[in-house]
């Protein structure tokens, strides 16, 4: 029996979420899935929209041999956000703010100058072209959200402007006028870089097949993973599963503006594939690696925070000095903000308190609301299946297996533990007074991280 669990413990936890999702059918109205089906040509955009970002994403691994179709698309969107922040001096000088098609242009011509094919250049941009044409045919039905649920009042006054204003009028307007105190834009980038690439003529628009693709982007991170196909297929059901389940989650994670699942999925890449940039000898490929990496700095917290602790442990703990670029990216990114932007909108958490008196508060017990723990709690235990998920996520972990990614393994599983620590320890200090809600959206942050684990460890459990 133990063997039995042991071997197809996965596929259990799979079975389970089926027979609940299955359930959840009988409201079909609010299944994305059935939206889709109903609305064909949502569905061929999205399919046009798939094929160009694994054709595009082929060739990037291809030209800087990085083995992977996810790190590449990483490296894709993280390269918008990277090089306009570096040329926000010029940028606020000129006026200039069309980076976005020089990057565009650049990658093209890395394409082309790589590979030395002009067949393959035709290729890409026939296919992008051919995406391009139907997008704008289809606009007006595209642009119609008759019957989509708003679950979230912030996503229209925050999230839809914060892109608008990064799509219209250039990151480093968004970073001087930004409507959240200290929002790191990283993520809102992405969100307009995926609306100029599917739909380059029109003005900013919240358009469901731009945030679907989301969902590609975590199968590829899943298809990237270390582990038997069966198991790389199981994961990516169990997470479709997941965040299908409901209307909210879908909501959540693929199908708004918010920013819960492209923060959770390049925290996800990144930290995944940090495990094969851990040599302490400085190399170009390490260098690049953690120099776009920085990009997760600035998504949201507790991203931000976990990644900056991450780059700390790996330089002077693990001594990887190729992690230097990401904290040079770092201090450019501070020393703008004391230039360009106002201290009133400085920090989005803090609200102008300091770390170290936080830290006194911990240590003294002082000015601590422990009950908020209890809500948090509650919170958590209100999705069942987040709940089953989690105790798993734990209990597989605990269980002690050793792999051939036990190191990564370990990493993951304290990052989302800290995460969690995070959430409490705010919550029980500076967030005494702010609806609990949020908290379960802060630990979803980590699922993709939390998706990794349960698959690696279900590997180490079957190989054992």
């Amino acid at each position: 029996m133990k063997k039995i669990v042991q071997t197809y413990s996965l596929e259990i936890l799979l079975s389970a979420l089926i027979i609940n999702y299955l359930y959840n059918l009988i409201d079909k109205s609010s299944n994305l899935i059935f939206f889709y089906f109903k609305n064909i040509h949502f569905l061929l955009s999205t399919i046009l929209s798939i094929y160009f970002y694994f054709i595009l994403s082929s060739y990037i691994k291809s030209s800087l041999k990085l083995d992977s179709r996810i790190l590449s698309i990483s490296y894709f969107f993280s390269s918008f956000f990277i090089i306009e922040l570096i040329f926000f001096p010029i940028i606020n000088q000129t006026g200039f703010s069309s980076l976005y098609l020089i990057i565009m242009i650049s990658w093209l011509l890395i394409i082309l100058l790589n590979s030395k094919s002009i067949k393959i250049f035709i290729h890409i941009v026939m296919t992008y072209l051919t995406l391009t044409f139907f997008n704008n045919y289809y606009f007006e039905k595209f642009k119609s959200i008759n019957g989509y649920i708003e679950w979230s009042n912030d996503v229209p006054s925050q999230w839809f402007e914060l892109a608008r204003l990064i799509s219209d009028e250039g990151l480093f307007h968004a970073y001087t006028n930004n409507l959240i105190k200290g929002q790191g834009l990283f993520i809102n980038n992405i969100q307009s870089i995926i609306f100029k690439l599917n739909f380059p003529i029109q003005d900013f628009q919240f358009i469901r097949v731009n945030s679907i693709i989301i969902l590609f982007f975590s199968y590829l991170l899943f298809l990237d993973l270390k582990i038997t196909k069966n198991r790389k297929n199981t994961i990516t059901l169990i997470f479709s599963v997941f965040v299908l389940n409901s209307g909210w989650l879908s909501y959540l994670f693929i199908d708004s503006l918010m920013l819960e699942g492209l923060a959770s999925l390049f925290f996800g890449i990144y930290i995944y594939k940090s495990g094969d940039f851990m040599k302490k000898n400085i190399n170009f490929n390490s260098l690049l690696f953690y120099f776009l990496f920085s990009s997760v700095l600035f998504s949201k917290e507790f991203v931000s925070t976990l990644s900056l602790v991450y780059f700390i442990y790996l330089l002077f703990i693990k001594k990887n000095l190729n992690v230097i670029p990401a904290f040079a990216v770092y201090g450019l990114e501070k020393f703008y903000r004391k230039l360009y932007v106002s201290t009133e909108i400085e920090s989005t958490y803090s609200d102008g308190r300091s770390v170290g008196d936080l830290f006194v508060d911990l240590i003294n017990l002082r000015n601590l609301d422990f009950n908020v723990l209890i809500n948090i709690l509650v919170e958590f235990t209100r999705d069942r299946i987040a709940l089953v998920i989690l105790i798993y996520f734990i209990f597989i972990n605990l269980f002690s297996v050793k792999s051939q990614n036990s190191s990564i393994e370990i990493t993951i599983f304290l990052l989302v533990l800290l995460n969690i620590v995070f959430i409490f320890v705010l919550y029980i200090s500076w967030w005494k007074n702010i609806e609990v809600q949020s908290s379960y959206r802060y630990f979803l942050n980590c699922l993709h991280l939390i998706m990794i684990s349960i698959a690696l460890k279900a590997e180490s459990l079957n190989a054992n």
